[in-house]
This record gives structure tokens, C-alpha cells and sequence, in this order.
């Protein structure tokens, strides 16, 4: 049988507090259906009651860390402190200039109000930086790294998880796109 989202959520809400026969009698399930699933999202079961073993979390953060670490390594490596003269790049930064400087972007319909806001205020604190706002970039491609992680994991694993998100974290495209100031 399988479990819709309401009962993944409501076994993963209340793993820690309830014993496994109580989640799953509220769900109408069994007991083995609740341990199977928590099995496979990495959960152990210990005295009736289940609880996230501390080598998973710690095992889950170094994976991250690696997948940061990667990424930083290939980042820096491939960084390019010039302007990219193809796409958007320039008008994003002129939007968010002109939102520095007061003045109102207009009516844009093409490009949207958040990037050029953000970008105003790197303007703003850095003087005007190209190379800060390649580093806003960068760091949103950091940022977007633990997020990447965890959605693959929540659908295959830990481990499949890991090298889907390397595979990505490695692609030159996006290792590319992470200094364009663009969105």
C-alpha cells in the first residue's frame, strides 16, 4: 500500500513523541507500513518509539559539507571577475541601480521586481561592485546546494540523494551560471 502525503506528514510529525502501533492505528495502517517507510527515510526504531540515530545527522552533514565543499572548489576555479556580455546581466544591474538611486524601475513586464532589488542593495553596501554582486550570485549557488540535497533525499535516499546532488553541483552549466549576473 502506498502512503499519500498527509500520512508521510503526519508519521514524520509525530515519530518522536508516539510509539509506532499508535501512529499507526491513527492512520489506519500497520505497524509494519510505519516502520518500513521510516526505515527508508533513514529512521531507526529503538524501544517502541522511533528516533533519528545522531549518525544520521551527522553522516547527512558531512555529506552536505562535501557537496559545499565541491561546489566552492569548482566555483572559484571557474569564477570570472568580468562582466558576461551575453544575456540580461547588464540590464538586471541597471534595474537594480536605479532602484539605488531612488528612482523607480518603471513597468517591467519582462523582468522581474526581486533580482534588481536584491542587486540595489550589494549596489548599495559594496559602492557599485561587479564582483559583489558575482558573489550574491555565488553564494545563492551555495545557498541552493543544502535545498538541492534534501529534496533529492526526501525522494531516494540518502546515498542516491548524495551523487544525484553532486551530479548537479558538477555540471558545468550550472557551475557556469553561478558569477552571471543574471537570474
Amino acid at each position: 500500500m502506498s502512503l499519500t502525503k498527509k500520512q508521510k506528514k503526519f508519521i514524520i510529525d509525530n515519530y518522536r513523541n508516539r510509539s509506532i502501533e499508535e501512529i499507526a492505528r491513527s492512520l489506519s495502517l500497520s505497524s509494519s507500513e510505519v516502520n518500513k517507510y521510516l526505515e527508508a527515510r533513514g529512521l531507526s526504531v529503538q524501544k517502541h518509539k522511533i528516533k533519528k540515530s545522531e549518525s544520521f545527522e551527522l553522516k547527512e552533514f558531512h555529506l552536505i559539507l562535501i557537496l559545499i565543499f565541491i561546489a566552492l572548489i569548482a566555483g572559484i576555479i571557474c569564477f570570472d571577475k568580468r562582466l558576461y556580455i551575453s544575456g540580461d546581466n547588464a540590464i538586471y544591474m541597471d534595474l537594480g541601480k536605479s532602484i539605488a538611486r531612488g528612482k523607480w524601475m518603471g513597468h517591467q513586464t519582462q523582468y522581474p521586481f526581486g533580482f534588481p532589488l536584491m542587486l540595489a542593495i550589494v549596489q548599495i553596501i559594496s559602492n557599485n561592485s561587479l564582483l559583489a554582486q558575482k558573489i550574491l550570485i555565488f553564494l545563492f549557488y551555495i545557498g541552493s546546494i543544502p535545498i538541492l540535497f534534501y529534496i533529492f533525499r526526501g525522494y531516494i535516499g540518502n546515498k542516491w540523494g548524495f551523487i544525484l546532488s553532486l551530479i548537479t553541483v558538477l555540471s558545468t552549466y550550472l557551475i557556469e551560471f553561478s558569477h552571471y549576473v543574471m537570474t
